[in-house]
């Protein structure tokens, strides 16, 4: 039975160790930044989609592939120039991405914890 997606994207934010709170702020820079409060994901709505399958917009699913470096949002997006969107739901195009994920140690990760810094966001 293929998952749900609300929960691969849940795997992903915890394989990233990030909380709701961090993925709620990253969102907000990320807002700020595009000056569209549309980008914003508030904690309770990233529980809705993790926990009870709420759809992503697509304003809310971009901060999340920038957030989880996920390479989706280009999939998506070709699909939509491709006109390949228009029989399927936004949680048919999450189910079926390939993204590539590489397992990182505590370690490791403590490298990638201002990833998306502020004054890295500049230009999105």
């Amino acid at each position: 039975m293929m998952e749900d997606a609300g929960q691969k994207l849940k795997q992903a934010r915890e394989r990233l160790g990030l909380t709701y709170r961090e993925v709620e702020e990253f969102s907000g820079r990320i807002a700020e930044v595009r000056g569209n409060e549309e980008f914003s994901i508030a904690l309770s709505r990233l529980a809705d989609i993790e926990n009870k399958g709420t759809l992503p917009s697509l304003y809310r699913l971009y901060p999340l592939c920038a957030i989880y470096r996920a390479n989706g949002l280009a999939q998506i997006i070709q699909m939509l120039e491709k006109g390949q969107l228009t029989k399927h739901s936004m949680k048919f195009t999450i189910e079926h991405l390939d993204s590539f994920s590489v397992p990182l140690s505590d370690e490791q990760k403590r490298y990638f914890r201002n990833f998306n810094a502020h004054a890295e966001l500049n230009g999105l």
